[in-house]
């Protein structure tokens, strides 16, 4: 009997251990994800710069073909990273990250505070420093 109690005392830590191991993967996940959306964009910015400069750009079938797989690439870690319960302050600054870049708020200028995501904005700041 004594053994028996002393193994069921060890349950709620192993419980506690094992909900702990899966958040950090869960919040490892959601960095990871946070920062291939973010490469992602800093990579389609980069293709997409002549377009900007030059009225009736075309892109090159190389150039399209790299948007359209840095999109799918972006897209599957959006939704992927959607799906994540994150439990700890580093995933939910991973989220915040991914909404800056979502949504195309500069980080450094607040939109007008009429602004639909103008909340997501103090949100993601206040999450990101």
């Amino acid at each position: 009997m004594p053994h028996r109690r002393a193994l069921l005392a060890g349950i709620p830590t192993a419980i506690a251990v094992t909900s702990a191991v899966r958040a950090d993967v869960a919040d490892a996940e959601a960095v990871r994800l946070a920062e291939r959306m973010e490469a992602c964009n800093t990579e389609r910015e980069r293709i997409s710069v002549p377009s900007y400069i030059v009225e009736d750009y075309e892109f090159s079938a190389a150039e399209r073909a790299r948007l359209d797989m840095l999109n799918d690439v972006y897209f599957e870690a959006r939704e992927r990273l959607g799906a994540i319960r994150t439990r700890s302050l580093e995933g939910l600054r991973a989220k915040a990250r991914a909404l800056v870049v979502e949504l195309d708020l500069d980080n450094a200028q607040p939109p007008a505070s009429d602004h639909e995501h103008y909340l997501v904005w103090s949100l993601c700041h206040d999450l990101l420093g």
